[in-house]
């Protein structure tokens, strides 16, 4: 049995602290006091309730707590389900609390772990991340979460710095198996965080979809919103990541199959599609369909193209439209090489950064 602290109340954290649970560790369910209103609906219900794809049956609660100071020192295992919009708040609350031979891990991680590493200086703490997130889930409020699909096992991930990489795999692989370089190629975590399936896909489905998400009250963007010219825009998407991540050598991986499946389901059902093209949202230009990933991921492809001299004319026009609808500049306040402190550095002193932390 461990001890565990999950931060962030929204379905992943919900989802993951469940099957912590279910696993029989100890485990801390943590957010902050502005965000607590699921921690009261969860208290309200007295368990977790399971339905849809993934894991069924109900779950006890774990410890919920608002209070930091509760949640963080005692904990060996720290993992973080919240959006990268509120990552660096998040960074700052837990940091003074954190301590020697702890491990964080973020979900999805869009490099969380740089900036958590930096204000943690001097600790001996593993940062890292995982690619994508735990599973696709939505939670419906009272108490209940919904699977789209089965958790898939393992998980690939990598650590901040990449050299410790083995340490992050050996601390949480108990309770959340993965792996990392060289088993799974994923270097580090700008390959780890570029290569979510968000970063392809959600901004730029979304954008062509407003009208119809804005106008519907059940818009479900896998059912409703794919075509073939969406297949064209994600496609071009991948094609601009692959042109950037050349420049590393990395792999890119490519989530347009996938997709194309879901457009056409209704000739070939796919069993494991099935939940996944029922996952609704997004609702509006606020999702983190939007939100987020115009922040993170596309921004941050899009400034490494432009350092690198590669040119990402798709993604910078959907980041830059992401921006009008929601009254952002993410392109000066997002995820960018500058806001990481890389900013004039040539491709190998970034790679050289993220694997050892040092410029």
């Amino acid at each position: 049995m461990r001890n565990i602290t999950v931060i962030g109340a929204g379905a992943t954290g919900i989802a993951f602290s469940a099957t912590l649970v279910e696993q029989g560790h100890n485990v801390t369910l943590f957010e902050l006091e502005k965000d607590a209103a699921h921690l009261k609906e969860l208290e309200k219900r007295g368990k977790i309730v399971r339905t849809g794809y993934g894991p069924q049956g109900d779950v006890a609660l774990p410890r919920m707590t608002t209070a930091v100071a509760e949640a963080v020192p005692n904990a060996e295992l720290i993992f973080i389900a919240v959006v990268a919009n509120r990552h660096e708040l998040i960074c700052k609350t837990i940091a003074p609390y954190l301590h020697d031979g702890q491990t964080v891990c973020f979900f999805n991680g869009n490099c969380g772990s740089i900036r958590l590493k930096r204000l943690t200086a001097g600790k001996d703490i593993v940062v890292g991340e995982t690619v994508g997130t735990y599973t696709s889930t939505r939670y419906l409020g009272d108490g209940v979460v919904h699977f789209a699909s089965m958790p898939k096992s393992p998980k690939s991930v990598a650590a901040f710095p990449a050299r410790d990489s083995s340490r992050l795999v050996e601390r949480i692989g108990e309770c959340y198996p993965t792996v990392c370089y060289p088993d799974v190629p994923v270097h580090n975590v700008f390959e780890g965080s570029l290569n979510s399936p968000n970063v392809s896909i959600h901004l730029v489905a979304s954008l062509l979809c407003v009208s119809a998400m804005e106008r519907s009250l059940d818009f479900r963007l896998y059912r409703d919103g794919v075509c073939p010219s969406t297949l064209t825009m994600i496609r071009a998407v991948e094609a601009e990541k692959e042109a950037v991540f050349s420049k590393f050598g990395y792999k890119s991986n490519s989530y347009f199959g996938q997709i194309e499946a879901c457009l056409n389901f209704d000739a070939d059902p796919r069993p494991n599609l099935a939940g996944f093209r029922l996952t609704t949202g997004p609702n509006g230009v606020s999702h983190r369909y939007i939100s987020e990933d115009a922040f993170a991921g596309d921004c941050l492809l899009v400034s490494l193209g432009e350092a690198l001299g590669v040119d990402t004319p798709v993604l910078r026009s959907a980041v830059t439209m992401a921006g009008v609808l929601n009254g952002i500049n993410y392109l000066k306040q997002g995820l960018t090489l500058k806001s990481l402190g890389l900013e004039g550095r040539s491709a190998d002193e970034i790679h050289s950064f993220l694997e050892t932390g040092e410029l």
